[in-house]
C-alpha cells in the first residue's frame, strides 16, 4: 500500500544587505556589513493520524549575520592580513531527519528549533619570503550552538520520546554544539619557486591542518559521535615550462589520518564514514 502525501506553502522572504566601508589609504580598509538570509517553510511529511495530532508543516527559519573586520596590506605589498569577526543568529532553525511515528509510519520529520547562535573569527595572512616563498596561514575561532530543540533520528540509538508524541524516539539537545564547528583551525602552506634554465620553475609545496575536536551531530553522544582533534599534510610538486603549460605531482593526507565525516549507531553497533586516505 503506497500512500501520498500533498500539501502547499507559500510565503514571502526579504534578505536586505547594509554595507560600510572605510579607506583611509590604498593599503587599508575597514568594514562592517549585517545581511540576512531567508530559507522557505513547506508542507511537512508526517503522517497526518487524528489520533496523533501534529504539524502538517514546518516553518521558515532566517539568518541574521553582523560582521566587521579589516583588509590591510604591508611592506609594499609583501605581506596581505585579512580580519573578520562576525555573529550570527538563526531563528526557527530547520532540522530534519528520518524517524519513526507514534503511528507506525515511518518518514522524513523537519522540525523548528528555537534558534542557534554562531560566533566567531577568522584571519588569513599571506606573506612573500625572500624573493622565492610563500607562505599563507588561514586561522578560525568559533563557538556554534543550537537553541532549544527535541530532536529525534532512526539514525541513533536514542530514548523513548516523553516529550514530543509524534515520534518515538528523542532527545533534548538544548544548548548542544553544532555539529562540524571545531573550536580552533588553521591551515599553514609555504610554497617555494626554484628556477631551472632560462624559464622553467620547480615548484614544491606543504600545506598542513589542524583543528580540535568538533561533535558530528546535534546529539552529541561521546566520543564515538565526535572526531577528535587532528593534523594532516599534503605535499606537491609543480613543474612549470615557461610556455603555458606545466605538470603536477601531489600527495594529500600524507599521515594518512583517519578522520570522521559522520557516525550512527541505529543499527546497533556504531558505524562511520571518513575521508579518504593517503
Amino acid at each position: 500500500v503506497q500512500s501520498v502525501q500533498k500539501g502547499q506553502a507559500e510565503e514571502d522572504g526579504f534578505n536586505p544587505k547594509l554595507s560600510l566601508t572605510y579607506e583611509p589609504d590604498g593599503d587599508h580598509m575597514f568594514y562592517g556589513l549585517i545581511s540576512k538570509g531567508y530559507r522557505f517553510g513547506g508542507p511537512n511529511a508526517i503522517p497526518q493520524n487524528p489520533a496523533y495530532p501534529s504539524p502538517a508543516s514546518f516553518g521558515s527559519d532566517s539568518l541574521t549575520n553582523y560582521e566587521i573586520g579589516s583588509k590591510s596590506t604591508f611592506l609594499n605589498g609583501g605581506l596581505r592580513i585579512n580580519n573578520a569577526l562576525f555573529y550570527s543568529d538563526f531563528k526557527d532553525f530547520q532540522f530534519n531527519s528520518p524517524v519513526n511515528f507514534s503511528d507506525g509510519n515511518r518518514g522524513l520529520a523537519i522540525e523548528n528549533a528555537e534558534g542557534a547562535k554562531v560566533k566567531g573569527l577568522e584571519s588569513e595572512i599571506a606573506a612573500r619570503i625572500g624573493d622565492n616563498g610563500r607562505l599563507q596561514v588561514t586561522l578560525a575561532l568559533l563557538d556554534a550552538k543550537l537553541g532549544r530543540l527535541v530532536a529525534g533520528s532512526n539514525d541513533y540509538a536514542l530514548p523513548r520520546c516523553t516529550v514530543d508524541t509524534t515520534i518515538e524516539t528523542c532527545v533534548d539537545v538544548t544548548g548542544n554544539k553544532m555539529p562540524h564547528a571545531p573550536r580552533f583551525s588553521t591551515t599553514v602552506q609555504y610554497q617555494h619557486n626554484f628556477h631551472i634554465g632560462s624559464e622553467g620553475t620547480l615548484s614544491p609545496r606543504i600545506t598542513a591542518h589542524y583543528e580540535t575536536d568538533a561533535e558530528l551531530s546535534v546529539f552529541n553522544l561521546g566520543p564515538e559521535d565526535r572526531q577528535e582533534a587532528y593534523t594532516t599534510a599534503d605535499v606537491g610538486l609543480r613543474y612549470q615550462n615557461g610556455r603555458g603549460w606545466w605538470i603536477d605531482a601531489w600527495v594529500r593526507n600524507v599521515n594518512d589520518k583517519r578522520i570522521k565525516t559522520s557516525a550512527f549507531n541505529g543499527f546497533g553497533p556504531w558505524l562511520a564514514q571518513y575521508k579518504p586516505p593517503r
